[in-house]
C-alpha cells in the first residue's frame, strides 16, 4: 500500500466517506473536523436467516469458526483456488498429471466386481480417447445422475493401475457451469459442519445465496475518487471476485483492495489512539529543569554528548512540559 495513502494529513472529508451509525466505528480529528470510518460497513443480519442455513447449522458456524452474522460469513474468504479454467485431452493424460479437467462424454455405464466390492464404471470419451470414471461408494446413487451421450465435463485425480488411466469419483458438470466457475473456491471447513453439508461445495452454494441477497446492503467506505487514486475496486466487487473470481487478475484486484482496506484502518486506528494520547490523557508538566538535573548535567556527567544525545534531551524537556505521554525506549 502506497504510504501517502495511509498518511494520516492526507485524510479529508471529500476523500473518504463519512457514516453516521455503524457498528463496530470510530472517529479521528483532523484539526477541528470528525471523520467517522467504518471498519465492518455492511449488513449484520444473523446468518440463521441464510438461505440453506437454518437454526442448527447457524450453531455450528458460531461454534467452529464464530460465525454469527452475514457480514461475518461473507468474511470467511477462501483459503486457496482451483484453477478450472484449462482442459486437457485423454490421449495426453499420465500417472503425473495430477487434477485434470476433460470435456465429452459417458458412452456406457455399469458395475462391476464381487458383490461385496462393487464398483461403479463408466467409460467416458472426449473423442480422441477413452477413460473409465470408477465409483468405489454410493453407485446407486451415482448412475441415477449419468446420462449417456450427453455433454458434460469431468474433473479429477488421474489414477494409473498396470497402464490403465482412470478417474475415481470424478466431479461432474455441465459445460456451461464450467465456464461459469473457471477460479473455484475452497473453503476451510470441520468435521462437524461437513456432516451436516456444510463441506467447501456446501458453503459455496450458501455463499453464492448471501452474496447475491446482501451485496446490495454492503456500504463503501471510500469514495470513488479515492479509490481511483490508489487504484482500487469498490468493496462489492471485492467481495464478490475474492469468492468467485472470474480470473486470476481479477482475483489479485479483489485481494488488494481486501489488504488495503484492512491496513487503512488499522493504521488509522493507531493514528486514532496517537491523537488521544496528546490530547485526551495528560500527565504531570514540569514546568522548569530542577537544580539536581542542572549540576548533574553540567558538573557531574563524565563524558560529552552527542549531538544526537543533546537533541533527545531537548525534546525529551519539551515533552515533560506539556503533561503528554511519551513512546520511548
Amino acid at each position: 500500500m502506497a504510504a501517502n495513502s495511509t498518511n494520516n494529513k492526507a485524510l479529508s472529508a471529500s476523500t473518504v466517506t463519512s457514516r453516521k451509525i455503524f457498528v463496530p466505528w470510530f472517529c479521528i480529528f483532523v484539526g477541528q473536523k470528525i471523520l467517522t470510518f467504518t471498519t465492518m460497513s455492511t449488513t449484520q443480519s444473523p446468518i440463521v436467516y441464510a438461505p440453506g442455513i437454518g437454526p442448527d447449522r447457524a450453531a455450528l458456524l458460531a461454534e467452529e469458526f464464530g460465525i454469527r452474522t452475514m457480514a461475518q460469513f461473507m468474511e470467511h474468504y477462501p483459503f486457496r483456488y482451483v484453477d478450472k479454467s484449462q482442459f486437457h485431452t485423454i490421449r495426453t493424460l499420465n500417472a503425473h498429471s495430477g487434477d485434470v479437467q476433460i470435456k465429452g462424454q459417458i458412452t456406457k455405464i455399469e458395475e462391476l466386481g464381487a458383490p461385496r466390492q462393487r464398483r461403479l464404471v463408466a467409460t467416458f470419451t472426449d473423442g480422441e480417447g477413452f477413460i473409465e470414471l470408477v465409483w468405489f461408494k454410493g453407485a446407486k446413487w451415482v448412475r441415477k445422475s449419468l446420462k449417456l451421450n450427453t455433454p458434460m465435463v469431468v474433473y479429477g485425480k488421474v489414477n494409473d493401475f498396470n497402464g490403465k488411466k482412470s478417474l475415481p469419483h470424478p466431479e461432474l458438470y455441465a459445460p456451461t457451469d464450467a465456464e461459469e466457475s473457471a477460479v473455484e473456491p475452497v473453503y476451510s471447513t470441520t468435521e462437524k459442519l461437513t456432516k451436516r453439508g456444510l463441506n467447501s461445495k456446501g458453503i459455496a452454494k450458501v455463499m453464492k445465496a448471501v452474496l447475491k441477497a446482501e451485496l446490495a446492503q454492503v456500504e463503501e467506505p471510500f469514495s470513488e475518487a479515492f479509490r481511483t487514486k490508489n487504484q482500487l475496486v469498490s468493496k462489492v466487487q471485492a467481495l464478490t471476485w475474492i469468492h468467485f473470481p472470474p480470473s486470476a487478475k481479477h482475483l489479485e484486484a479483489a485481494k488488494n483492495r481486501i489488504k488495503f482496506e484492512e491496513f487503512f484502518f488499522l493504521q488509522l486506528t493507531q493514528q486514532r489512539n496517537k491523537l488521544r494520547q496528546k490530547t485526551a490523557i495528560k500527565g504531570y508538566t514540569f514546568e522548569e529543569v530542577g537544580a539536581v538535573f542542572l549540576s548533574f548535567y553540567n558538573h557531574h556527567l563524565p563524558f560529552e554528548l552527542t549531538n544526537a544525545q543533546k537533541r533527545v534531551v531537548k525534546e525529551i524537556r519539551g515533552d515533560v512540559r506539556t503533561g503528554a505521554q511519551m513512546n520511548r525506549l
